[in-house]
């Protein structure tokens, strides 16, 4: 009875915008499997997730309630996310997981470039997500979010297209067959993500973090500093658990339905191709997300600064806020949230006066009625340089590279 309620939930559940799905998610439970904990399997799309008699709140605040349920036990959270898309309760959409098993730092960096490159190539953007670290070996996943082709005529050929790619991959790029996983073709497998897995009751051994990574960053780094220490700082980065989901998904219809169509028997029509093209045109907004060169802001926006608190919401913080809000991705008050919790923190750090509301109510909505653009970081600390010292002890916790490094020097 408690499952036929959850399914008429989820199909009765609507998102607005035009070319969305009702009720197209996916499952996320946290759990610890071990001491019989578990929130059961909720629906999560867009940062959301579906609560009880309809309602949803937000994915980060949903997992920090359960992770200090579980905590409170003295066990471990994990979280796991279904590696396919569900419409009322049941499995209707594909991602595409590449599952490098564990080997060396330095070949999986190098085996998941290849991998990177090809699917680049032939119009997805992929991520690279770590899936274990076991002494020196790591295990990598390749990801790529390919819901947009739902209901177009895949569905009937993904095993053989799955099956065909891994074993393209493999004899293009000389990775051994049995270092390229095939159980991801399943549409029921579920993995740990963004969070430690303990094994065995013992939290110092993690697996199946499924952190995102820079493939390149950490290729540079094992070149300057010496693989050793390029795992010591993976090890540290998938130590910090991370309440983003990675978007990742197509950016040219046509191109991969050229790789799909040269690896299956599938035939497409025009209508079928041009219907393809146009979600992709409409998902590729999502992509924004991930843009390396606003991350930053999410960051500074979590920590809040010491000094410059006004000119970082002006050039930065509220433009970006308004570009989220016109893609739909998040809601005018939740931005407005977002810069109020900047206020704040910032506050508490500098000892001076908060920033007055109305300043920040009225620099998020003259940004959301004019197409202004949030500064890069370089562009920020070129034009106030005196601001250095501030940015970058508000980064210095997060995924910089660099800072990190110096961390591990000392």
């Amino acid at each position: 009875m408690q499952l036929l309620t959850r399914q008429l939930q989820l199909q009765g559940w609507r998102w607005l915008g035009e070319g969305a799905a009702e009720g197209l998610g996916k499952y996320v439970q946290v759990s610890n499997f071990e001491a019989g904990l578990s929130t059961g399997e909720w629906l999560v799309y867009r940062g959301r997730v579906l609560a009880e008699g309809g309602r949803s709140e937000r994915l980060r605040d949903w997992l920090l309630a359960n992770f200090k349920r579980i905590e409170e036990k003295g066990c471990v959270p994990e979280v796991h996310l279904s590696n396919c898309w569900i419409l009322g309760g049941e499995p209707t959409a594909f991602d595409l997981v590449i599952d490098l098993e564990p080997s060396s730092l330095e070949l999986q960096l190098e085996r998941a470039a290849c991998v990177l490159k090809y699917l680049k190539m032939y119009g997805v953007k992929a991520v690279c997500k770590v899936s274990s670290i076991r002494g020196g070996s790591v295990g990598l996943h390749v990801y790529a979010d390919l819901h947009v082709f739902w209901r177009l005529g895949l569905e009937e050929k993904w095993a053989e297209f799955y099956r065909n790619l891994l074993e393209h991959l493999s004899r293009v790029y000389t990775i051994p067959l049995e270092a390229v996983d095939d159980a991801f073709k399943s549409k029921h497998n579920y993995r740990a993500f963004n969070s430690p897995r303990s094994e065995k009751g013992d939290p110092a051994r993690f697996n199946c973090y499924n952190i995102p990574i820079s493939v390149k960053e950490y290729r540079e780094l094992g070149r300057v500093l010496g693989w050793d220490k390029a795992l010591a700082a993976l090890e540290a980065d998938a130590m910090q658990p991370t309440l983003r989901l990675p978007w990742s998904g197509v950016f040219d219809a046509e191109s991969f339905l050229a790789l799909f169509k040269g690896l299956t028997s599938l035939k497409l029509g025009e209508d079928v191709e041009r219907k393809a093209a146009e979600r992709v045109l409409h998902y590729k907004h999502k992509l924004y997300r991930s843009n390396p060169k606003v991350k930053w802001i999410e960051q500074v926006l979590l920590n809040g600064l010491e000094d410059g608190r006004k000119r970082f919401v002006y050039r930065c913080a509220a433009p970006y806020l308004a570009q989220l809000v016109k893609r739909g991705l998040i809601t005018e008050v939740e931005a407005l949230m977002k810069l109020r919790h900047f206020n704040e923190v910032s506050t508490q750090k500098s000892k001076k006066r908060p920033l007055h509301n109305y300043f920040l109510r009225g620099q998020l909505s003259s940004c959301l009625k004019k197409d202004i653009r949030p500064m890069s970081l370089a562009k920020f600390l070129e034009q106030y340089p005196e601001l250095k010292p501030a940015v970058e002890a508000a980064l210095s916790e997060k995924e910089l590279v660099r800072l990190r490094l110096g961390k591990i020097q000392m």
